[in-house]
């Protein structure tokens, strides 16, 4: 469909009543005027009225449809748009984003223009709203859609470095996410493991991200319809752990595995690990770690030196051998029998011998 902007201004076609229209409007000081476009700047620069400086705009604007310079017509028109707001440059606009190939954003435009003429603070001649309609159904025809299930599902999304935008609800199980309608930037949490994407057909890159995972890339192109189902899952990135200690050839276990002597570096999924550090002489440290994916944890062990065991040092058995050596003493005359007396004896005669005396 050609579009109806490429006609040079001065035909009575519906483009050159919608230029014409709109140059009048901008004019006009006591025309009602609709809020900003959203996401535009103010272009004022001189000290002229707004209406003047919207006028020049759009002037400029419809010169350079006639050239088919789209982009610059664009930027004229979005121009105008900020300065005196209104229904019909509201649809040049759309018609400009049309002809880039700009089918998400030239809809919610027309959708606008559409809205704004219902409000009545500014309108559109019928035609237009006749041109806006159709516009409408064949831009709806012309885009990409896509199912996507992607885990986890709480996953960020960028479509050609731009995050997407929730459609309001239409009533489907899924949400609809619409790509091209926001400016460069991260992408923010998907609402649903599960969605339907829509997009300009055309060549795109989808990014899936989430914080320790790896990202998910999908670069192809899409053609108007639906497209086949796309089934993602990111990765979850192992988190790492550095353990040292201040002994050297320290022996290092974590979640009882050996690792080997400190320093070490360890990649473990995520998860509560015990970390233990032990050497011969030394105090083992241990502590429970808590990692989460793709983050990094240190721990350092801090290794004291033993005291000694009592029943080690010299002086305790030094002690203890006399304590032993006194008890064997008083026990063996705690326990012995006592001897028989010895009676006296009489005389000693000549082979000494000995009588006792009863």
């Amino acid at each position: 469909m050609r579009s109806r902007l490429t006609e040079i201004p001065s035909t009575r076609s519906g483009a050159a009543l919608a230029l014409t229209l709109a140059v009048a409007t901008v004019a006009n000081p006591t025309m009602a005027t609709s809020p900003p476009r959203a996401g535009t700047t103010s272009f004022r620069t001189s000290s002229t009225s707004p209406r003047d400086d919207a006028t020049r705009a759009f002037q400029r604007g419809t010169r350079l449809v006639t050239e088919t310079k789209w982009a610059e017509a664009l930027a004229a028109f979005e121009e105008a748009q900020t300065l005196v707001p209104h229904s019909v440059t509201m649809f040049n606009l759309g018609v400009c984003e049309r002809a880039l190939g700009r089918y998400t954003a030239a809809r919610a435009t027309f959708e606008a223009a559409l809205a704004e003429d219902a409000s009545k603070r500014t309108t559109l001649p019928q035609r237009l709203r006749q041109d806006a309609g159709g516009y409408l159904t064949e831009i709806n025809r012309l885009l990409a859609r896509v199912k996507v299930d992607i885990t986890p599902s709480s996953a960020n999304l960028t479509v050609d470095g731009r995050p997407v935008k929730l459609a309001p609800k239409t009533g489907a199980k899924s949400p609809l996410l619409v790509a091209g309608l926001l400016p460069p930037g991260k992408g923010e949490a998907l609402p649903s493991g599960t969605f339907e994407l829509e997009m300009d057909s055309g060549r795109h890159v989808l990014t899936f991200s989430r914080p320790g995972h790896t990202d998910a890339v999908v670069a192809k192109d899409f053609a108007p319809g639906r497209a086949p189902a796309l089934k993602l899952t990111l990765d979850e990135i192992p988190a790492t752990i550095d353990i040292s200690a201040d002994q050297p050839d320290a022996i290092v276990t974590v979640g009882g595995r050996d690792f080997g002597p400190a320093p070490v570096t360890v990649q473990r999924p995520a998860g509560q690990y015990r970390v233990v550090v032990e050497k011969d002489g030394f105090v083992t440290s241990d502590t429970l770690l808590d990692v989460r994916a793709g983050e990094a944890a240190a721990f350092k062990a801090t290794l004291p030196p033993e005291k000694p065991s009592v029943v080690k040092t010299w002086w305790f058995w030094t002690i203890a051998a006399g304590v032993v050596a006194g008890a064997g003493v008083g026990t063996y005359f705690l326990t012995r029998e006592p001897p028989e007396p010895v009676r006296a004896t009489v005389g000693e005669g000549t082979l000494g011998w000995k009588v006792p005396v009863p």
